[in-house]
């Protein structure tokens, strides 16, 4: 039993075709089937279901695929890790970020990184869908937590806090909340969005479920409606910054307070960290611990 026949397996595991493993390993297929063969005949085990529309794990291969993806790993990072001896940071780095972040702070830091580094190409999609890293050939996400997806290799960045905010202007019209139950009696305004839940469930476990007066898929537009007097909206902190800065929105402070979420940097289990996602990595890490 080879570790290339472990590679091989790992690559097949995770594009679900031998096709597939065979075009990005550089063989043919045959020899990928075969060498899977090998693999399997030398455990005394079917790794792989093999059908005409599909490709399943059998248990044998389930247990055997964080061996095999942890010898892929170190591999790669052997390779990595000799190669970036003489690399250079320069070429396209492909990176992605839901609106909220990437349009406050991250570009701010996307930014001031690329000053330092003025041969990388950065391609920056905002975006809340939930994007395929693999597909879309992404070379770094960030992401708020809980994460789900186990594919990837996260690196947890810092906390982002959230809050309760309105106009001055509904503030004085409208009774100041000051519990979870008197902030469901006001006009609040919802985000849809898979990582900001219309339900508000606050630290203790309080919950406010609306009715929401409006809601909209767009945080930037929650704020503004909020800042010309339509409701309260749930904000991250940064989204609220410069609306209160400008005097816009002010901050609403209740017995009880929205738990921070993580903030991470992930990359694709395959791809690793290489020198370029690292000094990126490394550096929004800075940006977090600098406040």
């Amino acid at each position: 039993m080879s570790a290339d026949d472990m590679v091989l397996f790992a690559m097949v595991a995770e594009f679900g075709s031998f096709s597939e493993a065979a075009r990005r390993a550089g063989l043919q297929t045959s020899t990928v089937s075969r060498r899977i063969r090998s693999l399997e005949e030398h455990l005394d085990a079917r790794l792989i279901e093999r059908s005409t529309r599909q490709l399943l794990l059998t248990e044998a291969g389930e247990r055997l695929l964080p061996r095999a993806q942890d010898i892929s790993d170190a591999r790669r990072d052997a390779i990595a890790a000799v190669q970036d001896v003489q690399a250079d940071l320069r070429g396209p780095l492909r990176v992605t970020a839901a609106l909220p972040e990437g349009e406050t702070f991250l570009s701010d830091w996307l930014a001031t990184f690329l000053q330092s580094y003025p041969q990388i190409q950065l391609h920056l999609t905002l975006t809340d869908r939930n994007v395929d890293l693999i597909a879309e050939r992404i070379d770094v996400a960030f992401r708020l937590g809980p994460l789900q997806d186990s594919s990837l290799v996260a690196t947890p960045l810092g906390l982002l806090s959230q809050g309760l905010f309105a106009s001055p202007q509904y503030l004085r019209e409208h009774l100041v909340p000051e519990t979870v139950e008197q902030l469901c009696a006001h006009r609040l305004l919802g985000y849809q969005n898979p990582k900001f839940d219309r339900e508000w469930i606050f630290e203790d476990g309080q919950m406010c479920v609306g009715p929401f007066s409006c809601v909209v898929d767009s945080m930037a537009s929650a704020a503004r409606m909020a800042a010309v007097g339509a409701g309260i909206a749930r904000l991250p902190t940064y989204v609220a910054e410069a609306f209160v800065a400008q005097g816009a929105l002010v901050s609403i402070r209740l017995d009880t307070r929205f738990a921070e979420r993580k903030f991470y940097a992930v990359v694709p289990r395959r791809a690793g960290q290489t020198r370029k996602t690292r000094e990126l990595i490394d550096y929004c890490k800075a940006q977090f611990s600098a406040g």
